[in-house]
């Protein structure tokens, strides 16, 4: 089932259409995805932007970064406890 940005109430950060064709793009998400995502919207605290900070405030530059290093950090975890498990180097 396609989910389109304009679908989910979605603007740009900017709060304009994509500046060029090139902005523009699919990505193919499962239905798993597809309900994780549609899940995420109705419970998002904002309703003008996606992917929000914890209190629904935009993820600027720096915000985002610790978001993502703060998402990576568990399957990074993970992945040397494996690793030291079967005697390798982690990925």
């Amino acid at each position: 089932m396609p989910v389109h940005w304009s679908d989910i109430g979605g603007r740009s950060g900017r709060g304009g259409p994509p500046k060029t064709a090139e902005s523009l793009r699919t990505v193919p998400v499962d239905e798993g995805g597809t309900g994780a995502l549609l899940m995420h919207v109705d419970a998002r605290p904002s309703k003008e932007r996606l992917f929000t900070a914890e209190r629904g405030e935009p993820l600027n530059f720096l915000r985002r970064k610790a978001e993502w290093n703060c998402a990576c950090r568990a399957p990074r975890a993970a992945e040397g406890e494996a690793a030291e498990r079967e005697g390798r180097e982690p990925v």
